[in-house]
């Protein structure tokens, strides 16, 4: 709903296996380590995420905007929603690699813009519960007489 949105700025390094470049998961995370000193010494993390970022948000300076709960993976959430505004994390690794975040502000999403959201999903709840309980109440049962095995064609006659 109405949860706590913080725009989170992200810069990675993805390990050898999942990435073009020939750096392994060690140099990696000591690449992100390195990054992250650079920027807490004044460098802007934006500029430094669009040329040693190898993911996708690294062309937007490694921005994701407003982000909110449910929107990555449970350590990364965890660790968005917990640091303070402007600390940048210590390296954190999951499937794309190695990132550094920081948190640029937090804010409560307005209950307008909320509204939409809260109302599509409970029409989901609702509908999948409605079809859940049909399900239930009017079991599907096929009649075999209606669905035998074909039997193969006589031999000599090509398949129709």
């Amino acid at each position: 709903g109405g949860a706590e949105a913080p725009p989170a700025s992200g810069a990675s390094d993805p390990p050898e296996a999942e990435s073009d470049s020939s750096l392994t998961e060690p140099k990696a995370k000591a690449k992100a380590e390195s990054l992250r000193t650079r920027i807490q010494a004044g460098e802007d993390m934006a500029k430094l995420a669009q040329t040693e970022s190898e993911h996708p948000s690294s062309e937007k300076g490694g921005d994701f905007g407003y982000v909110s709960r449910k929107q990555f993976a449970p350590e990364i959430e965890d660790l968005i929603f917990s640091i303070p505004v402007n600390q940048i994390s210590a390296p954190v690794r999951d499937r794309f690699g190695f990132f550094l975040f920081q948190v640029e502000s937090r804010r409560v999403q307005p209950v307008e813009e909320a509204t939409p959201l809260i109302e599509n999903n409970l029409r989901q709840q609702r509908l999948s519960a409605t079809l859940t309980k049909l399900q239930d109440d009017y079991p599907v049962t096929l009649n075999p007489r209606y669905f035998t095995e074909p039997s193969p064609p006589p031999m000599g006659f090509p398949p129709q």
